[in-house]
């Protein structure tokens, strides 16, 4: 980890991303001009919708949002093109077309990205500033990030010269981990511990971490709920002791209403096909093949076997309703008035 802010210097740089923008909207407008000079050369008709989706590119002004007909992501002329004139585009035009498809495609998702970033690009050149004085800073003062701790703990037990000193003092004093909440760890976290845990297991220690992968919610910080697998495969953790893992069947906090609502819902989540589905639904359109097979995969994973069993203990609750807001604050109000009138 770095607080270095170098890899997103370019946003920085106001002028370079006017400048690239500007070139989106121009490819755009000349990828335009070229299909409709080829289009009256040739005498296609184009549909009414079509003629206005060209014209808008024709127009186009810098600065404006990406034109957002749906034609203009159809792949072939013919979809655009009256009855009479399909079939009789030449390659020239369509490969006109397919340029100007693409143009469209690019403004809309590259020059997306541009416009925000020349939106924040005073924010990201003083980041930088501020990036860059701020180690000083932090040595003057004396104080370290927190998210910075675990990095330098981990520097601090590993060494490529040797056993550190201060593995040496902690590693004989260590010798059973219990890590709660393991879905939440961050790989910085984990690296500072490891070769505390590889010692403690060498003298005959224990590991024992406990989680839910489901309830995973501090990806923000850097927790990373793959390491609950990770770590369990790591070979030299298993090579000083087999991973016995345990699941916990039975809810001993819900009521027998909410765990088989729980059940109904979710263990259909196990379901390849339920799964997609619901990525689908989800992600954006956009979202490769590969990343929507990996997180399918990562879902149905997660919830294998989430179905509970019912400690026995009878009544609970479950009402699902539509509550309507414009701001945080009405929600808020709105939640709680209804949560009232049900008590």
């Amino acid at each position: 980890m770095t607080l270095s802010l170098n890899a997103f210097s370019h946003l920085a740089d106001a002028q370079a991303v006017i400048t690239e923008l500007s070139g989106l909207y121009e490819a755009v407008r000349r990828h335009a001009t070229e299909l409709h000079t080829l289009c009256t050369r040739e005498k296609l008709s184009l549909s009414k919708y079509a003629a206005k989706a060209l014209q808008d590119c024709l127009n186009l002004a810098d600065n404006a949002a990406a034109p957002s007909s749906k034609l203009l992501s159809y792949p072939c002329l013919d979809d655009w093109l009256l009855k009479a004139s399909k079939g009789n585009a030449s390659q020239l035009a369509q490969h006109s077309h397919t340029r100007l498809v693409e143009a469209v495609a690019a403004l809309t998702g590259r020059g997306s990205i541009l416009r925000n970033g020349l939106r924040t690009a005073s924010l990201v050149r003083l980041a930088l500033v501020l990036a860059e004085a701020l180690p000083d800073e932090l040595r003057r003062e004396g104080h370290i990030p927190q998210r910075l701790m675990p990095v330098y703990a981990g520097k601090t037990l590993c060494s490529e010269y040797g056993v550190p000193m201060t593995l040496c003092r902690m590693g004989t004093r260590l010798s059973h981990f219990l890590i709660d909440e393991f879905q939440d760890t961050s790989r910085d976290q984990w690296n500072a511990l490891r070769p505390l845990v590889l010692e403690a297991l060498a003298r005959g220690g224990t590991l024992t971490f406990v989680g839910d992968v489901k309830q995973a919610i501090y990806g923000w910080r850097g927790g990373d709920a793959l390491l609950f697998d990770e770590v369990g495969d790591d070979p030299e953790l298993n090579a000083l002791g087999a991973l016995a893992e345990k699941q916990l069947p039975t809810n001993r906090r819900s009521l027998e209403t909410v765990v088989r609502y729980n059940n109904a819902v979710f263990s259909r989540l196990e379901n390849t096909e339920t799964a997609r589905t619901l990525l689908q639904t989800l992600l954006p359109t956009e979202t490769p093949e590969s990343v929507l097979d990996q997180e399918t995969h990562l879902l149905v994973k997660a919830f294998a076997g989430a179905e509970q069993h019912i400690s026995g203990h009878a009544g609970g609750l479950v009402r699902i309703g539509n509550l309507y807001a414009d701001t945080a604050d009405e929600l808020n109000e709105t939640v709680h008035t209804a949560l009232v009138d049900r008590v």
